[in-house]
This record gives C-alpha cells, structure tokens and sequence, in this order.
C-alpha cells in the first residue's frame, strides 16, 4: 500500500544519533514536518494546514480520535492527553508533539508518532494516530558486538524498546570513560547502540598548594593514584 512505503521511505530518509545527556526535541519535530510534507505530495486528501507567522498546525473539528501501536504506556495514560484534543478548531500538529514529548519525558527518545491519512476521517472528525517505538537492534563495544558484556551490563537488550535512561545506566555500570551514540540501524525503527571507552587503567598526578595548616608548614603536596579497572572486568 502507498502508505505503507511512504513510512519506509520515512524511516529510510533519516538517522537518528543522540548524545546521551542531550535530547534533540527540535531535530524530532523537523522530521515530523518533513514526513507530512511527504505525505502532501502524493496527493492525499488532507485539508491545508495554516502557516502563519512560521507557525505550522492542522485544525480540525475532532470528534474522536485513535492512536495505534502503544505498548509503552497505559490506555488511561493516553486517553487523559487525547480527550483534550476531542472538540471543535483542534490543532493536530500540536496534539502529535505533545504525545511525542510525552515519550521522550519518559526516555523513549527514539519512538515516533504520525498521522495515519488512511484511516483518518477528516470530514467526519475521526483523527488516526500511529506510534512507531524505536527498539534496540545491536550493542558496539568499540565496533565490535559483545553480547555476553550486553547481558552482564545493561538493562535493556536487544530487540527491547530503546529507553535513554535504562543505557544511562549500562554506561554507568560501565565507568566514567564511557561514551556512547544512538544510530538507526539497518533494520526499520530500530537503533544500533555505539559505546566507546577511553581504556585509561591507571592514571598517576601531582597536587601542589599553599593551603596547609600554618603550624605544619602552609605549603602541601598531594599526590593520586587512580585506577580505572584495572583487572579487566567488564572487559570484552
């Protein structure tokens, strides 16, 4: 079905790479556009959007609506957000972000949500929405999959639905030189997960300052030695 690729098409056009400590909301919203500009050229019935002053939106008079694909959370949990959008001059644009920061509010920074054309009833009120729910493809450890240090390290594996904070964790669990990078995958709607360590096993250094106590001479010397796993563990 046309709507069917135009969803692969989607998927195809974009990859995803986030840093662990920031979400790009802005970055999801332009891929959102560009997939319903997407959807406008092929000559979908869908009424004309308002673009005033930049702002972009879709009103519509909305007597129902239906959002298919969720696993994430509970049906109380989204029927509280899509009742507000139940009534007359709804801006569908806005209703779509709110559920896609709603997603990422909870670390699912990878799922996405869309406008399904075919099954909405634009005339009659009935608004179809679709959920997209990134999941995990493959773990990288410095290029090369361990599936053994997956298990022992993180709480999420593969095929699981990629949440940002459950792989904080696994880079923590992992140590401080740890950096890692979400990037889509071969596979549609799935995220290959990248991490990177800075293999520093012992590190040596000299402190110097005049903050010693006078009767014992002001000036003072400190010296560290750190350790960064230096037996191995958690090593491929």
């Amino acid at each position: 079905f046309v709507f069917k690729k135009l969803i692969l098409i989607f998927l195809s056009l974009f990859s995803f790479s986030y840093a662990v400590d920031e979400i790009d909301i802005e970055k999801r919203r332009q891929e959102q556009q560009d997939f319903d500009n997407l959807i406008r050229e092929q000559n979908f019935n869908v009424p004309k959007n308002n673009e005033d002053n930049g702002k972009k939106d879709l009103i519509l008079n909305v007597n129902s609506i239906v959002l298919e694909g969720n696993t994430i959370f509970e049906d109380f949990q989204i029927d509280a957000l899509l009742r507000k959008y139940v009534g007359k001059d709804r801006d569908i644009y806005e209703l779509i972000n709110d559920l896609e920061n709603k997603y990422i509010e909870k670390g699912y920074v990878t799922t996405k949500v869309g406008l399904n054309t075919e099954k909405s009833d634009f005339e009659n009120g009935s608004i179809s929405l679709f959920v997209l729910e990134g999941k995990i493809d493959k773990v990288f450890y410095d290029d090369k999959e361990n599936k053994f240090k997956t298990f022992i390290t993180f709480p999420q594996r593969e095929n699981d639905i990629l949440n940002i904070r459950d792989l904080d964790q696994g880079i923590d669990n992992l140590g401080d030189n740890s950096k890692m990078d979400i990037k889509a995958s071969d596979k549609d709607n799935y995220s290959n997960i990248y991490i990177k360590r800075d293999n520093k096993p012992i590190s040596f250094g000299v402190n110097y300052n005049d903050l010693g106590q006078y009767d014992t001479s002001r000036h003072r010397l400190r010296y560290f030695l750190d350790t960064h796993n230096i037996f191995g563990l958690n090593e491929s």
